[in-house]
């Protein structure tokens, strides 16, 4: 795995952003993105078993990867 320079959530500066607030801003349920981790359909930063965070490049990769399976609702 490449290393990357970590970026910060815009507007916040923070580095990272825990699970339910990752959940928040991607529409889906805070068990969703412990299931998503599980599966390997997104990386995060653990901090103990119940404490997941994520980076900005984390989100952004999994929602890039898995775009072509998003359906848009209008």
């Amino acid at each position: 795995m490449a290393t990357r320079h970590i970026q910060q959530w815009p507007e916040t500066g923070e580095l990272t952003k825990p699970a339910k607030d990752v959940a928040r801003l991607l529409g889906v349920h805070p068990c969703t993105i412990f299931r998503w981790v599980k599966s390997g359909k997104i990386e995060c930063v653990r901090f103990s078993k119940s404490s997941i965070h994520f980076t900005y490049e984390q989100v952004l990769d999994c929602i890039d990867n898995n775009r072509k399976r998003v359906k848009i609702r209008v």
